[in-house]
C-alpha cells in the first residue's frame, strides 16, 4: 500500500478513492494495517488544513473516529 499511498497523494486523490482501490471497500477497520496508510495518506494530502483532513478522513467510512482522532 505505500506505492500507492504516494502515488494518490501525488495525484491529489481523496482517501477514499486510495481505499477503494486498495480493497476497504466497507470503509477503514480498526486494523492498524488499514487505519495507519488511510491516516498517513490523509495528513500528507491536507498538511496545513486539520478540517479537511478530518472531513477527507470521514468520508472515508468504517472505524471514522479511530481515524480523526490519529489524522489530528
Amino acid at each position: 500500500m505505500a506505492e500507492g499511498l504516494v502515488v494518490s497523494v501525488c495525484n491529489g486523490e481523496a482517501a477514499a478513492t486510495c481505499r477503494r482501490r486498495e480493497g476497504l471497500g466497507r470503509g477503514v477497520s480498526g486494523f492498524s494495517m488499514h487505519t495507519v496508510p488511510v491516516a498517513l495518506h490523509v495528513r500528507l494530502r491536507h498538511q496545513r488544513d486539520d478540517e479537511a483532513a478530518v472531513t477527507d478522513v470521514i468520508a472515508c467510512g468504517g472505524d471514522t473516529d479511530t481515524e480523526a482522532a490519529i489524522v489530528l
